[in-house]
């Protein structure tokens, strides 16, 4: 396989994760189509010009590149880390081309897409109010799929803060859901 076809696999395989990533973090569809073109971009100068190693997975590398870009362009602009209006790729909305679809396997009905579009709002708000390393780690974790050894990769931190942000990220979102809903949390629960 040449290089120009194993670069357009590689886009292929994970341009909809990076770019969901993107869309998550900096919540603007133009600017993370941009981070996404420039994360391969430096990638395949890195990887090919530069013979530069990878220490991680590929996918963990490219994360790492795409999140770098849209913090950039974050502090460039001043913005604060945002949610977009709609669920990020990995919180039960397709990432095909109708992304604003349900999946086709669900085909709910008019009360399931309120309900579902109801509690979709309620989690995009619960992430939005976690904290920038506890969201980028529920991001990842849960958004993209990544081991806690890729998360740790992408935000370079140790394997432990992760689990200590992700636990964190739990219990705060259970806290949510106790005071939203008005019930106990038995996660939450003092003895």
């Amino acid at each position: 396989m040449n290089t120009s076809a194993a670069w357009a696999r590689l886009v292929e395989q994970h341009g909809a994760q990076l770019y969901g990533l993107a869309l998550h973090t900096l919540g603007n569809k133009q600017d993370a189509e941009d981070v996404v073109q420039d994360a391969f971009l430096r990638a395949f100068v890195a990887l090919e010009r530069r013979r530069a190693e990878i220490h991680t997975s590929l996918r963990a590398y490219l994360c790492r590149i795409t999140l770098n870009l849209c913090y950039d362009r974050l502090r460039s602009r001043g913005r604060v880390l945002t949610v977009p209006p709609r669920p990020p790729f990995g919180f039960g909305i397709d990432a095909g081309a109708g992304a604003d679809e349900w999946p086709a396997a669900a085909d709910p009905g008019p009360d399931d897409v309120a309900v579902r579009s109801d509690e979709a709002r309620h989690v995009r708000q619960a992430v939005e109010d976690l904290s920038p390393n506890q969201r980028s780690t529920v991001v990842l974790r849960y958004g993209l799929d990544l081991s806690y050894r890729e998360i740790a990769a992408v935000l370079e931190v140790p394997e432990n803060t992760v689990a200590t942000w992700l636990r964190r990220a739990h219990l705060a979102l259970r806290r949510r859901i106790e005071k939203e809903e008005g019930l106990p949390c038995p996660a939450t629960a003092r003895v």
